[in-house]
């Protein structure tokens, strides 16, 4: 089916935990959806409440929902946890179908890998002439190596870095 679900048997989505037994399960989430980045592993620690980016075996760690939230300097004024309700928009399961299809389809798809970066437009019409999509890299682990910008339908402003 692809790079992201070549060795998986069964994929889950928005799952607050990683599991690793036989890689039978791919956990696909936001890097910035709480929910998804709940627990560290299979545990609740302090980075429950915190930035916890550590890749994991079974899970994608660097799709980006840049949606209106995450566009803004809002983002920084609430620590990245489970109790950040505005972040909760990163959770709609909903956009999680729309993305990945639309990751799927993009030509670049087929560079892509489990870990890769990949930033998908989900600005409203509000603001999506105004802001530019880019990798901001809020609330995660620095971003390493390519990254991939996925416009929406419409008339994204995509930044390179």
């Amino acid at each position: 089916m692809g790079r992201f679900f070549s060795e998986s048997q069964y994929i889950a989505f928005e799952s607050p935990s990683q599991y690793e037994q036989e890689n039978k399960v791919l956990n696909i989430g936001y890097e910035n959806d709480p929910v998804f980045r709940a627990l560290y592993g299979n545990k609740s620690t302090w980075t429950t409440f915190g930035i916890h980016d550590t890749p994991h075996e079974s899970s994608t760690d660097n799709i980006v929902n840049f949606n209106d939230y995450y566009s803004t300097d809002l983002w920084n004024l609430l620590p990245f946890s489970i109790l950040n309700a505005p972040s909760w928009i990163s959770h709609v399961p909903s956009m999680y179908d729309e993305d990945l299809t639309q990751i799927m389809n993009s030509e670049f798809y087929p560079l892509t890998n489990r870990d890769s970066t990949v930033i998908v437009a989900n600005l409203s019409d509000t603001i999506r002439g105004k802001v530019w999509v880019k990798d901001i890299n809020r609330g995660a682990l620095p971003h390493s190596g390519p990254t991939f910008i996925i416009g929406s339908d419409y008339d994204d402003l995509i930044q390179e870095r």
